[in-house]
């Protein structure tokens, strides 16, 4: 599964023009099972963890303000994003949703939703171990965004 966008993140990046003024202060969700065919569909599979900033005063994720010849955008490198999961069982895709908190999950054509799949190597988004364990931290290290070429 290549990223997919939903249609609220895609109207905002219209409008604004900017990944990284659309999308500053998301959080990761990843889920159990296959993602819905879309990310304007409600989360299927068993939330296993939700991934923040561990930023003292401040849990928003940030992206670098610097991009890449290649046409991508990472996270900001001092930044940590890590949780505790919440439950256990095998990773199989993940949503980045924006703003915090203001998702409940559910069908939506307005929010702002970046999902894709989630394994050992390339997948959207890479993992030392799919196998999550309740009470286990989840640190990601390193994400990207490429716009492709032409």
């Amino acid at each position: 599964m290549a990223l997919q966008l939903s249609q609220g993140l895609r109207d905002a990046l219209l409008v604004t023009g900017s990944f990284k003024a659309v999308m500053d202060g998301g959080e990761i969700r990843i889920f159990s099972g296959s993602a819905p065919a879309s990310p304007n569909d409600a989360e299927t599979g068993t939330k296993l963890v939700t991934i923040q900033s561990d930023d003292v005063g401040d849990s928003l994720m940030d992206w670098d303000s610097t991009l890449s010849a290649a046409g991508q955008i990472t996270k900001e490198a001092t930044q940590v994003w890590s949780s505790n999961a919440s439950a256990t069982n095998t990773a199989g895709y993940f949503r980045y949703t924006f703003p915090i908190g203001t998702d409940a999950g559910g069908s939506s054509t307005t929010l702002k939703r970046l999902q894709g799949n989630v394994g050992t190597s390339g997948s959207d988004l890479n993992m030392s171990s799919v196998s999550i364990v309740t009470g286990a931290p989840q640190t990601i290290d390193t994400f990207k965004i490429t716009i492709p070429e032409g």
